[in-house]
């Protein structure tokens, strides 16, 4: 990637896949404080825009727990085949553009494009990116096509 102010060169990632981790796999919010790029099927790693040395945090896709049965954990023998399908910076609303302590929502969702109505694996992940946490601040459970 290259610093569009004076063409010089800020940072570069290898690529294995062009076709899946080219340039279609690397985001910036509107206002390019934050970047975010999809790293193979299970990570992504979010920087803020211009510290491409450093990683604010990095997001790996996993399968949601198995809801408790009669108030006990089941065990859990499913293989983990979790992947991301993609991630969107949310917009602010004008009067927070800019701002370090307002909310500053990432959202990421995995398994969305394999769901089926046997399924229970699809979770989308909320990050407030102006939280120092390094968890999401939330999930959606998206049990079942």
């Amino acid at each position: 990637m290259w610093d569009a102010a004076d063409g010089k060169l800020v940072t570069s990632f290898e690529w294995k896949n062009t076709a899946k981790d080219g340039p279609k796999s690397i985001k910036f919010d509107d206002e390019e404080k934050f970047c975010a790029r999809q790293v193979g099927k299970n990570t992504i790693e979010v920087y803020e825009a211009g510290k491409f040395d450093e990683l604010k945090m990095s997001i790996r896709s996993k399968l949601p727990p198995l809801p408790k049965v009669d108030g006990q954990v089941q065990q859990d023998d499913r293989v983990d085949n979790s992947k991301f399908d993609g991630f969107i910076f949310c917009p602010m609303p004008a009067e927070t553009k800019g701002s370090t302590t307002s909310p500053f929502y990432f959202m990421a969702w995995q398994n969305g494009e394999v769901l089926s109505e046997q399924e229970d694996n699809g979770l989308v992940y909320v990050y407030d990116l102006n939280s120092n946490l390094q968890r999401p601040k939330f999930n959606i459970a998206c049990p079942k096509a």
